[in-house]
């Protein structure tokens, strides 16, 4: 057996003395990166103060998580709605239809309205003046922002996530919009993660790779990833949030920030109250929700890479179609139970 040690090649020296350097030369660079004191927040402003204060703003990759009914989709379409203000927004809404994500942000622009007020009367002449005047006004304020927002449903099929040889993948497309807008970062949402990974004999692994490639979408076009994620069903009774949402999709250590919509049922499920009780809660929630009031919920940072860990409250109007940040004082109780 030989014992001469291996002795790479002059060439192959130089490529790893090329390869490999100090930092000292990237500091200048570095110091110039640094802020001024012009910008509040780290990421993309979505103009919902409340979210923006907590996580400050939408940055890098972001997973919000949530149960069922949740409103995951409303919050994701407001936040980006408030985005597209200032920064070209890629929507990949894989489980609705295009019409259907236009009806979300003008429920979200409206704040009073039906979703059959505007896809079942929106131009009959008997809808009544107030909803007639605020779903004008509601167009009105999409149209300025439409011109930053992008569509894909499922028609266009389900999207290549990193390849650069495809046209129509993700990377691809923010590619094309960053240079079509002269951008340099564009919001992609993903509505939802669990529909882009690809079916596959090791369910684990496509996860994980999914996970990676949007990892490197974000780290090599400087695009902020907004994806949406279904708890799992073990949720309402389990209080280790990482646990329920790793029930989900196996990749909650990637992204740099992971927040959880709590609802009032999963609040409830906390409280001492019997059973009979809780339902009846519960039913008294969902009577005053069809009537557009607002339903108890909690926006929480499971992780926050640049944030910590914290909550807010919010209130979802799930008939009309949007959030709005703090405490209805009729549900204060329910609240409560958060910090309980």
């Amino acid at each position: 057996m030989s014992t001469e040690t291996y002795k790479p090649d002059a060439e192959t020296e130089q490529l790893k003395a090329q390869s490999l350097h100090p930092i000292a030369s990237e500091l200048a660079d570095y110091k110039a990166s640094l802020g001024d004191g012009s910008k509040t927040f780290r990421g993309l402003v979505t103009g919902f103060s409340e979210v923006d204060n907590l996580i400050s703003g939408l940055d890098r990759f972001i997973l919000l998580a949530g149960r069922s009914g949740a409103g995951k989709t409303t919050l994701a379409s407001q936040l980006a709605l408030g985005v597209a203000s200032h920064t070209p927004v890629l929507f990949y809404s894989l489980e609705m239809g295009k019409s259907e994500i236009i009806t979300m942000f003008i429920q979200a622009l409206a704040k009073g309205l039906y979703r059959n007020d505007i896809e079942l009367q929106g131009n009959d002449p008997e809808l009544p003046k107030d909803k007639k005047d605020r779903l004008d006004q509601a167009i009105a304020d999409l149209e300025p922002l439409a011109k930053n927002i992008y569509i894909r449903d499922a028609t266009n099929g389900i999207p290549r996530i990193a390849d650069a040889k495809d046209a129509s993948s993700i990377y691809s497309t923010v590619e094309s919009l960053k240079k079509r807008h002269n951008a340099e970062r564009v919001l992609v949402v993903v509505d939802s993660v669990q529909d882009i990974v690809p079916m596959a004999n090791n369910q684990v692994q496509a996860e994980i790779q999914t996970v990676q490639e949007l990892t490197e979408i974000q780290q090599k076009t400087g695009a902020t990833i907004l994806v949406i994620a279904q708890k799992n069903k073990g949720s309402i009774n389990n209080v280790d949030s990482y646990g329920h949402v790793m029930g989900s999709m196996s990749f909650i250590h990637k992204p740099n920030t992971v927040i959880e919509i709590i609802t009032a049922k999963e609040l409830l499920a906390k409280s001492k109250d019997d059973n009979d009780r809780k339902a009846e809660i519960e039913q008294l929630l969902e009577m005053d929700a069809k009537d557009g009031k607002s339903k108890p919920m909690y926006l929480n940072i499971i992780k926050g890479r640049y944030t910590g860990t914290s909550d807010i409250p919010l209130q979802y109007y799930g008939a009309y179609g949007y959030y709005s940040g703090g405490i209805s004082t009729k549900n204060k109780k329910i609240y409560d139970l958060m910090n309980s």
